[in-house]
């Protein structure tokens, strides 16, 4: 292996390190990424969404703060492995000679098989969360509208989820006033009016001329005071449709890519710890050199011996012509 199969050898190793050094890449960008996604769905979660959800009925199997709080606290961790990777990966190309180098990164390989299994489990926490989304948001809202006048916490988390949204009810408006959760007196008679939260201008004094008015019915229909979309199909589009969807996809994704990833990366182990040491390459040549020696005293070797049979037998017509392809004059 001197010197073209050693370079030619060397380039084949490097060439798969370095593709497992980008899947390894990938992957780390791809959890800042999910990260990034998950802080806001805390966020939003702990601000507009965990006290309608904490008082729903069914419950959901985990909380979108809990959920959130997995997803950022496994791609962390795993971030910080990747990056630790990133020190022991290069150092491949010396496994063989050096014992601690391939303990440690025979460690950073099953940790990366380990923490697969993670990726695995956010697919699945995904979705049973987003269809848990999907079947009960509108429940959770008219829970929460019923709510609305006697729980404080329900009252400023459904405010806060309409006005971020732009939204207002379950489907519509039109549902706080079938409700009948709030009663106002005005010109004697009782005028059910949607909360300031759903007002499409933000503008309470707006609101609420149009909401003491006689004709409000009117004045809804004709003005729009109101925001017209409900909150849960939006909901179930922002959350259910798109943050806890394409979380779980790209989880999924993300497994098989790990996978691969140190599949790949065993293959550098085995093959480092399996490859035979090295031959210097003067030593190899030197080899070489004496094995040609020894082929061609072989050769003088045989040559001399059939010389010495052919004059122990010189009447002997088959070794006088072999030998004669030997010699430069037949004998006599």
């Amino acid at each position: 292996m001197c010197p073209k199969q050693k370079k030619t050898q060397a380039n084949r190793k490097y060439a798969i390190v370095y593709i497992y050094i980008i899947l390894c890449l990938i992957l780390l960008i791809y959890s800042i990424v999910i990260i990034a996604v998950s802080v806001n769905l805390l966020l939003v979660s702990l601000d507009k969404f965990e006290p309608l959800f904490r008082n729903s009925d069914p419950q959901p199997p985990l909380s979108l703060v809990q959920t959130a709080s997995f997803i950022i606290g496994f791609n962390f961790v795993n971030s910080c492995l990747l990056l630790w990777g990133f020190s022991v990966i290069p150092k491949t190309s010396n496994l063989d000679s050096n014992k601690k180098k391939t303990k440690q990164y025979f460690v950073f390989v099953l940790l990366c098989l380990t923490f697969s299994l993670g990726y695995l489990a956010i697919f699945v926490v995904c979705i049973i969360h987003r269809l848990y989304i999907m079947e009960n948001t509108g429940s959770i809202l008219v829970y929460a509208m019923k709510h609305y006048s006697v729980d404080s916490s329900m009252k400023n988390t459904l405010d806060k989820l309409q006005i971020y949204y732009s939204c207002c009810g379950d489907v519509g408006y039109s549902d706080w006033i079938l409700l009948s959760h709030r009663t106002q007196n005005t010109y004697k008679k009782k005028v059910i009016i949607p909360p300031f939260s759903c007002c499409s201008n933000r503008d309470i004094d707006v609101c609420s001329k149009n909401a003491f008015s006689k004709t409000l019915t009117k004045m809804i229909n004709e003005n729009m005071v109101w925001n017209i979309n409900g909150c849960s199909e939006i909901i179930r589009n922002a959350f259910g449709n798109w943050q806890l969807f394409l979380i779980g996809i790209t989880s999924l994704m993300a497994f098989f890519l790990q996978v691969v990833a140190n599949v790949i990366g065993l293959m550098i182990y085995c093959n480092a710890e399996n490859q035979p040491p090295a031959l210097d390459c003067n030593l190899e040549m030197e080899i070489l050199s004496s094995e040609d020696d020894d082929r061609n005293n072989f050769v003088h070797r045989t040559i001399s011996e059939r010389r010495y049979d052919w004059k122990n037998n010189c009447y002997d017509e088959s070794n006088v012509l072999g030998y004669c392809s030997i010699l430069s004059t037949p004998p006599e």
